[in-house]
Order: C-alpha cells, then structure tokens, then sequence
C-alpha cells in the first residue's frame, strides 16, 4: 500500500498495456477500495463489489452484487462470453455535441454503439463527423477513418493521426493493418483520387480486414465509413462489417440506400438538414414513434448549417430528436481545396461550353478543367455563359462555395453591364484566390463559335443536386 506520489495500479497497468500494445479502452477493471479509484476511473469500464468501499461504488459504472470472490468469478465468464463492453455513462466516456436550445452542453456516451450521421450534402455532415472524430482521437482511441472524397486529411493535425492515400495510391491492406496495431494511432485513408469502382472494390476488401482485426486486437475502436451508401447497400453487407462490435459510424445523404437490416442495427442517430422527404421519412419511420414523420420532416428541413438533431439510443421509450447547435471543431475543415480542385465530379455534374447551342469541347468536372476550358472556349460562349449568369449558378448549385459563386456573380454582373474586358482573367482570378489554383494562365479565346457565324444561343449546363 506503500507508493511515491503519483504511482497506483493504474500506472503499472499501463506500462504492461503499452508493452502487449493493447488498450485501456478494451479493459475492465475489478476493484473493492479507494486504493482501486485511479484503476477504474482508467479503463473503459469500471466494476466496484458490493461488498467493498461506498465512494468505490459512487464512482462505478457498474456495482457487482455478491459477497466474495465467487460472485467475481461469475461476472468475468459472463463477459468473456459477451464480445462487447457493456454500455458506460460515466461523464467522462462521453464526446460533447454542442449546445441546447436553451444553451446547456449536450453529450453522448462513447462506446457500444452504431452512430449513423445523415444530412443533405453540403449540410454540415463531415464537419459534424470530423468532431466527432476529434473528440475520439484525443480521448486515446483508435479510430480506421475511410474517406472517399478527402474530407478528413486536415485530422492529420492531431496527435498519432496518420494519413494514407491522397495523392498517393490506396495503402496495402498490410500497411493499414500494422499501423492499426498501435492503440495509440488512428488512420485515415484518404480515397479521393480513386475511381468509384475501384474504391468499391477496395472497401470490400479492406472493412472486412479491418473487423478481423478489431476481432483479435479490440483495435480500432471505431470505424468510420463516409458516403456508406455506395458501400453497404446489398444484402451481404455482414461480410463488410461486423455488427456484434458495433463501434461503427456511417455516414450517408442516402440513408434509404443503405440496407435496412443495417439501419435497424443502428443505436444512435446524428442528423443534419434534411430537404429530400423521402429521406426524412426514412428516418421518422425507422427511428421515430408512430405519427411523427410530418414532424421529424418540418424539425430537419428547418435546421440551419451549424445545427444538428440527435436521438441518443433509438430503442429508447421516448424517441424524441434532440436539436443542438454543434459544437466547434479543432482541425480545420478543407474539403473544397482537398476535393473540387482536383477531384472529377460525376459526369452528370459537369460543366459543358457551349456555343450556338452545341457543345464545346470536354465536359469539365472538376475546377481546374473549368479554367482550362474557359481559356480555350470561343468568346461567343464565354458571352453567353456570363449573359445568363451559368457560372455563378454551376458553383453554387454543384459544390455549393456560396463565396466563390458570389465573387463570380460580381464578374457576370459588370458583363451585363458592358463591361468586357479581362472576362476570363477575372473568373479564373476568383477562382484561383479561392483555391490557390496553378498552372492555368488565361488566354484570349476566339471571337466566333469554331465553322459557325458568331452567334449566342443558350448554352448546355449539366447540373445535378446531388454531389
């Protein structure tokens, strides 16, 4: 009982943790005295006998009746039958979501769980999730981050985050699975630059490792999967991810893609502004109580960029959305210069030149092939283009850069004006001291559509609302 300041079973316990590199937060810890405090309050989840000290028992996650060593015996073979912890509330297991209505903290217990965050695109969802993602990884967990459209890289910030992918080819699945073998290190990788077939393909070879993984280590702790409609809609997704861990979080604008089996699975929801009804009723369907999709519709539709809604355990008597102004992130968040630069939209999101109503050129998909068809684009259509005000509206329509699609509406506003010059220069300078943009120098153009009078039909915009 006799140790320097500083020192307790807690220490020691570490110290052995870190030589079999295995985790505190896959430990229960078994205790009868104060001298066990520091013990239980380190491992995820903490037991006192009853039959031991009253302030032990105060601070416990659980209280384990009996009146000796027998009735320990008998908790233990009952958790080595059970591959998940029990459900902690102790404060500090918890993430902070934001702020109530009425301004007090709004916060979830961490493990244990499905969390499945759901909005509309361009509604706050990876902001949301990369909170999410902050407040775990600086708790000490473990987290596999899959990003399949470069959102999370700036994590790369916190402490023992690590980033694969990017610019660079998708790990090997052997590179993922040593890293992760470090309970103190969390991985994101980085999908963007991956064509969407082969991210798919990817993904089913990865999670199920991943889970295999988890299964002989209790590492990662969380999985995060960003856009999990693309990856877990069939009916076999059970090969992808395994359901008895939990310690999934998928996010998704489509959650009437996923499969419902998985829905069902779900424990907690997280959700930002909904417009699509069928997405809406979805999710008051599932998760709701009988009567209330009109309300769960006019509740998400009414939510602004910095709210959210969250219902902590949906199997609760009491289903009923919580709405709260979410919290502020650590890390910045990057996406439009880590994505719409350099990473090709859907072909269906692309800007198409036109001139006398006949394309022009390559569809461009991403930012930089808008600057490079814009200096190559006839006078005649870059006229038409900036009269009808379709740049303005493909920025703000397809990626959503509110300021960048005003700095241009100001250059299609002077063309209305009759002010001309330097058209191309004052686009592609808007876009390029938004996004740094490099290797694009615009030239002149020519005055007439290629074989055809100079004319100025309406041009071709391929928009879709959904990225």
């Amino acid at each position: 009982m006799l140790l320097p300041q500083g020192i307790s079973k807690a220490t020691g316990l570490r110290e052995a943790l870190d030589t079999l590199r295995l985790s505190l937060h896959n430990c229960v810890a078994i205790g009868d005295a104060e001298n066990d405090y520091q013990l239980l309050e380190a491992c995820e989840f903490g037991v006192a006998v009853g039959w031991g000290s009253r302030s032990l028992r105060e601070m416990a996650d659980e209280v384990l009746p009996g009146n000796g060593p027998s009735a320990v015996a008998g908790y233990l073979r009952r958790i080595m039958d059970n591959p998940r912890l029990p459900p902690s509330q102790v404060a500090h297991r918890r993430i902070l979501l934001g702020q109530t209505p009425e301004g007090h903290p709004l916060e979830m217990a961490i493990h244990g769980r499905i969390l499945l965050i759901a909005g509309d695109p361009r509604s706050g969802k990876s902001w949301v999730t990369g909170h999410f993602c902050e407040q775990l990884i600086l708790q000490g967990y473990c987290l596999c981050i899959i990003d399949p459209e470069g959102d999370y890289a700036a994590l790369e910030a916190l402490p023992s985050v690590v980033v694969f992918g990017g610019d660079e080819p998708p790990p090997r699945l052997s590179d993922v699975a040593r890293a992760l073998r470090y309970p103190d290190i969390s991985v994101v990788i980085d999908l963007s630059q991956v064509a969407h077939a082969d991210k798919v393909g990817y993904l089913r070879a990865l999670l199920p490792m991943v889970a295999g993984l988890r299964q002989d280590s209790g590492q990662p702790h969380w999985i995060v999967v960003d856009e999990a409609h693309y990856f877990l809609q069939e009916p076999d997704f059970r090969e992808q991810v395994d359901l008895e861990l939990a310690g999934y979080m998928l996010v998704t604008y489509r959650v009437s893609n996923l499969h419902p089996d998985l829905l069902r699975a779900v424990e907690s929801i997280v959700v930002t502004q909904i417009t699509d009804p069928r997405e809406a009723q979805v999710l008051a369907t599932m998760y709701g109580r009988p009567g209330e999709v009109s309300d769960w519709e006019a509740l998400l539709r009414g939510l602004t960029i910095d709210e959210a809604a969250v219902l902590p355990q949906v199997d609760a008597a009491e289903r009923r959305l919580r709405k709260f102004t979410v919290a502020g992130r650590v890390t910045p968040h990057v996406r439009h210069r880590s994505k719409y630069l350099e990473v090709p939209m859907h072909e269906s999101h692309a800007f198409v030149f036109t001139c006398d109503d006949r394309p022009f050129g390559h569809p461009a998909r991403t930012l930089k092939e808008f600057a490079r068809s814009l200096d190559q684009a006839p006078d005649a259509s870059v006229h038409g283009h900036l009269r009808r005000g379709d740049f303005s509206r493909w920025i703000a329509d397809v990626f959503g850069d509110q300021p960048l699609a005003a700095a241009i509406r100001k250059v299609e506003r002077r063309h209305r004006l009759a002010s001309t010059s330097n058209l191309r220069n004052a686009v592609v300078a808007a876009i390029r001291e938004r996004y740094e943009l490099a290797g694009v120098a615009p030239g002149a153009g020519s005055e007439g559509c290629p074989g055809e009078a100079r004319s100025e039909s309406p041009g071709r915009l391929s928009v879709a609302r959904t990225p």
